[in-house]
C-alpha cells in the first residue's frame, strides 16, 4: 500500500476492518488529507486522523474499505 502527500508517499499497511491505516508521521507530515493506493488502479482518499511526531506513527481513516 502507498500513501501519497504532494509529492511525498510511503508505505503503510491496514490495521483493522474500518480502514485504518498505520504509516509514518513523517509521511502524512501536516497534511489533513492524503491519497491512498490500494492496488496499481486503486486509489482512494484518506483523512488524516492523528499522528505522534516522536514515533513516527500515523492512523489515516481510508475512505470505502
Amino acid at each position: 500500500m502507498l500513501v501519497q502527500r504532494g509529492e511525498g508517499q510511503g508505505s503503510g499497511f491496514v490495521y483493522d476492518g474500518e480502514g485504518h491505516v498505520v504509516t509514518n508521521a513523517h509521511v502524512v507530515g501536516s497534511a489533513s488529507s492524503v491519497n491512498v493506493q490500494l492496488s496499481r488502479d486503486d486509489w482512494r482518499a484518506g483523512r488524516v486522523l492523528g499522528r505522534d511526531v516522536p514515533t513516527d506513527l500515523a492512523v489515516v481513516a481510508v475512505e470505502r474499505m
